[in-house]
């Protein structure tokens, strides 16, 4: 079966985020075939444009990429992959590196590059994200009803307030 998401890492450091974040276990949870490298923009940056060239034969839809100090990850498979969903997630804070971030979020104009948030909660929601990419097209296997009961199921159904229950539209008199 063809792998339909990507998920590099910028150092071997990252992945023990991602394994925490239960992003391997969604992307199972839905049957999707994934593929997870290790390759630095800087350190790799040949093997990076072979793995490119690599996915791109394979088909690959979407590619989560997981960086830490430098963000440049993203945007150099980006740039070699145009027309595949690349997303970002950042692993440092604003503070500690929002020169990397603002990078990631101002792309030039055709080679967009989504940012979901950072950390753990950024790589869950780039697993959601690349899902809900998945889930457009009818072809792919994740589809959008088994999309939806996931969420339903995970929702927390909190009790509507009494006084909501109870109010009433105005009743017109004639």
């Amino acid at each position: 079966m063809e792998q339909q998401i990507a998920v590099i890492l910028g150092s071997q450091s990252d992945e023990k985020v991602v394994e925490e974040s239960g992003l391997y276990d969604l992307l199972n949870e839905f049957g999707v075939t994934w593929t997870m490298s290790v390759l630095s923009a800087h350190r790799h940056s040949d093997e990076l444009q072979d793995f490119c060239y690599e996915l791109n034969r394979r088909n690959i839809k979407v590619i989560i990429c997981v960086v830490g100090l430098k963000a440049d990850l993203p945007s150099a498979v980006k740039a070699k992959l145009p027309h595949v969903a690349v997303i970002g997630v950042p692993l440092v804070d604003a503070a500690d590196g929002f020169c990397d971030v603002d990078g990631l979020i101002h792309m030039p104009p055709g080679l967009p590059v989504m940012v979901v948030g950072s950390g753990k909660m950024g790589v869950t929601n780039a697993g959601y994200a690349a899902l809900a990419i998945l889930a457009t097209n009818p072809g792919l296997l994740v589809n959008q009803m088994a999309f939806e009961k996931h969420f339903e199921s995970k929702a927390k159904k909190k009790p509507r307030p009494p006084e909501v229950d109870k109010k009433k539209s105005p009743e017109k008199e004639d």
